[in-house]
């Protein structure tokens, strides 16, 4: 938030940090009128004389330079003597001789001892009564052709105020059945505006990232504290290089197979996900896109032998999200119902249903699917399993468990068994705890 005496966004900013000091190399003037800011006013007359009451002072409404200004000197012509006027903070230096004819840019901006400001920070009246250019010493004038050499640069140095805001975007996964690697090339991230249009952030080289290493709350960072334009967005697209014919996005499984993975609009999958997130100016903002594998990967179709890549996302805002995790019994994964595997370790999930006493049910690509899955894992060193589901909106929620996920295929309607059901509520930044015991 900008604070009194600040600029806002889209107002006329002066880069550096202003304060009082005294212009480089001044010829004449008493002592305290060069600590002054004064104005230089658009529209002077030529040759018009110019006395102490024409100079307006701006201290109250402009911010003065620090550090060394000779540094930022514009040496225009050399042979040119007298103070110099100083243009968005950088000065110009000229011959001061006199003056052929009136220089009259847009008389709605005037420009001060430091900077460039706003017809209305300058003088009051309206800019049909502007007034006259005007230099904080007696001046017998200035070259029309000077003029039109810095007027210019004068423009060219105005900045506006960095309207921008700092943005982290991660990818996390839900998890999939039998694949021991699903490795995705990915070459960038864009920004969806409201009006239609892309903010593209290419990386600097493709990224090729194995999912199956972001379930559990796991991520991988793609964007890292990215200055970009503030404004509110409708969602991200995410770049991802999978094309149809030469993919070096793959699958394997576990048998060691391994096959192509070509993009796919299969089943309602999509490269983008919507979710209006607004950039603050000055303000870092940090999303996670979930990469919802379960749904994701769609079998060969006919005679092919690629997988399709049906990429279905979630979008959050980490200020919003909790975790949820827990343990499980073994007694749930070893029930002769259940569809695991010689070893009971496959297709042990957790399915999150959105709200409280929701109807459970497979994935069957509607509306009330869950919306998002978690993995039930072993751990060899303890013997428990455990699971862990990241980045919940802060809600209620039905958590069930079963061991038939193996079986649920994301785009057909299956009968699956869910062996306990449970509510729960997530809060922002906090983890909650439900044990299936």
């Amino acid at each position: 938030m900008a604070q009194h005496g600040e600029q806002r966004c889209g107002e006329l900013h002066d880069p550096g940090q202003r304060q009082q000091q005294q212009y480089p190399h001044d010829h004449g003037g008493a002592q305290a009128d060069r600590a002054r800011p004064r104005l230089l006013m658009l529209g002077q007359t030529a040759g018009q004389d110019r006395n102490e009451d024409d100079v307006v002072d701006t201290q109250d409404n402009l911010k003065r330079g620090q550090g060394d200004q000779r540094k930022q000197d514009i040496d225009f012509e050399q042979s040119g003597h007298g103070r110099p006027i100083r243009l968005a903070g950088a000065p110009v230096y000229g011959s001061l001789d006199r003056v052929n004819r009136p220089f009259r840019p847009d008389p709605s901006w005037c420009f001060a001892g430091y900077q460039v400001a706003p017809y209305n920070a300058c003088a009051e009246g309206s800019p049909a009564s502007a007034p006259r250019l005007h230099h904080p010493d007696r001046i017998n004038g200035m070259t029309y052709r000077l003029l039109q050499r810095a007027a210019p640069l004068a423009l060219l140095s105005l900045l506006l105020v960095a309207c921008e805001g700092e943005l982290q975007i991660r990818l996390t996964d839900a998890p999939i059945d039998d694949a021991t690697a699903v490795n995705v090339r990915f070459t960038g991230v864009e920004l969806l505006t409201e009006a239609g249009t892309a903010e593209t952030y290419d990386f600097d080289e493709v990224r090729t990232i194995n999912l199956l290493d972001l379930q559990g709350g796991r991520t991988v960072t793609l964007v890292s504290d990215d200055d970009v334009p503030g404004g509110t967005y409708s969602g991200i697209r995410l770049l991802i290089d999978a094309p149809s014919t030469g993919s070096e996005s793959t699958i394997t499984f576990s048998d060691g197979s391994e096959f192509p993975l070509v993009l796919s609009s299969a089943a309602g999958g999509s490269r983008s996900v919507s979710g209006s997130f607004t950039v603050e100016e000055d303000e870092r903002l940090a999303l996670t896109v979930d990469f919802d594998l379960r749904r994701s990967i769609l079998e060969p179709t006919g005679t092919a032998t690629a997988y399709r890549l049906a990429p279905r996302l979630r979008l959050v805002n980490d200020a919003d999200v909790g975790t949820l995790t827990g343990r499980v019994a073994a007694a749930y994964l070893t029930d002769p119902d259940c569809d695991n595997g010689d070893d009971n370790s496959v297709g042990n999930t957790i399915y999150v249903f959105s709200g409280r006493n929701a109807t459970v049910s497979d994935m069957d690509n509607a509306v009330d699917d869950a919306i998002t899955f978690g993995a039930v894992e072993l751990d060899d060193t303890s013997g428990e399993y455990s699971y862990t589901v990241g980045f919940l909106p802060a809600g209620n929620y039905t958590v069930a468990l079963t061991c038939q996920g193996r079986l649920d295929d994301p785009v057909t309607q299956e009968t699956i068994a869910f062996t306990s059901t449970t509510n729960v509520s997530i809060e922002s930044g906090r983890t909650q705890t439900v044990d299936f015991d």
